[in-house]
């Protein structure tokens, strides 16, 4: 009878390791596998796409379309329902200037930190907020770059490609610009935790931001930036000047700045082409 019982419990704990693992794991591997393929890309054809998350946020949004303008640059924003429903004049400039919109959930909620049918339904409400206005959303990214296999299975079924990035700009004053976020860093950053806050008066520092416009001066690839609200002033004008120094920097070496709807173009005649 122990014994019995003892196996139906190790056969438990198997189970349900496994769920969890499958659960919170796979997404983990799917991100990596699509960091390496975008990186390849980019790097065999001089690419550098610049995508914003968290807006639309009045007082920040503007100044971001302004600059792209300014530096003839189009891009991708991953946007926030409940801020689009509070924001859609924002919302038809963003579209109106010819940059692509995306969804970034509706409530902005960590699904590692919510129940599962609450992430989902995030998900869910945020890419129909921008249905609803006759978008046709076919990119998503998840809050903070977590995902489970129940927003990844969701983002397939309504027809949305889940993407991350391969360059986080620092811009939101957590951390300094860094460069590819591979299968390490995140299991790193999964099993430690936690993010640095870089005190106000080193914000802006260029040298925060060093290797992450070294990397893409080699590498190119997908770059995180924010209009959204930030905890101080200084991160809004980080944002503005990282964004200007990516540019320049990269047009330097001839780099291509493309939405990702023209990265996917671009990684399609690739995989046309073989290795």
């Amino acid at each position: 009878m122990i014994d019995s019982d003892l196996m139906l419990l190790c056969f438990i704990f198997v189970i349900v390791g496994l769920t969890v693992g499958a659960w919170f794991g796979l997404p983990v591997i799917v991100r990596s596998v699509q960091n390496r393929r975008i990186e390849r890309i980019c790097r065999e054809r001089k690419l550098i796409a610049l995508t914003f998350d968290d807006g639309p946020c009045p007082g920040m949004t503007e100044k971001v379309l302004d600059l792209l303008d300014e530096l003839q640059i189009k891009a991708t924003f991953f946007v926030i329902g409940n801020l689009v429903r509070e924001n859609d004049p924002l919302l038809d400039r963003i579209q109106r200037d010819g940059h692509h919109v995306a969804s970034h959930t509706q409530h902005h909620l960590d699904c590692w930190k919510v129940g599962p049918i609450r992430g989902v339904r995030d998900f869910l409400e945020g890419v129909r907020t921008l249905r609803d206005r006759e978008l046709a959303i076919q990119w998503f990214r998840p809050p903070k770059g977590n995902a489970t296999l129940g927003t990844l299975l969701s983002c397939w079924l309504r027809g949305c490609k889940m993407i991350w990035w391969t360059h986080d700009s620092g811009d939101t004053g957590f951390g300094s610009g860094k460069s590819a976020m591979g299968l390490s860093e995140i299991v790193r950053k999964v099993i430690f935790g936690g993010r640095r806050v870089i005190p106000e008066d080193d914000v802006r520092r260029p040298e925060m931001r060093e290797d992450l416009l070294c990397s893409l001066e080699v590498m190119g690839g997908v770059v995180l930036l924010h209009d959204g609200e930030r905890r101080h002033e200084s991160c809004k004008e980080l944002t503005l000047e990282c964004t200007r120094d990516i540019v320049n920097r990269a047009r330097r070496n001839d780099f291509q700045f493309v939405t990702l709807k023209e990265l996917k173009q671009g990684e399609e005649r690739l995989s046309m082409n073989g290795p």
